[in-house]
């Protein structure tokens, strides 16, 4: 008998990756990765995701100073 993959709608997984942020905006900044995320403390999942927003801002000032 074939398997098939069970799909959940998009609506839920952009959801949950929303309610999840604080656990993926460090790994998409590049500050961390997942296996770090996973062994992490509350205080260094706080302090990656304050470095994590540091670098978004950096990188925004940076952008803005840019003449197109």
């Amino acid at each position: 008998m074939e398997r098939r993959c069970q799909t959940k709608p998009e609506w839920k997984i952009k959801q949950r990756v929303e309610n999840e942020m604080w656990y993926w905006f460090p790994i998409m900044m590049g500050i961390s990765t997942r296996e770090e995320m996973n062994t992490a403390t509350y205080e260094q999942i706080q302090i990656l995701n304050e470095v994590a927003k540091q670098k978004q801002e950096l990188l925004n000032l940076g952008r803005d100073n840019v003449d197109v």
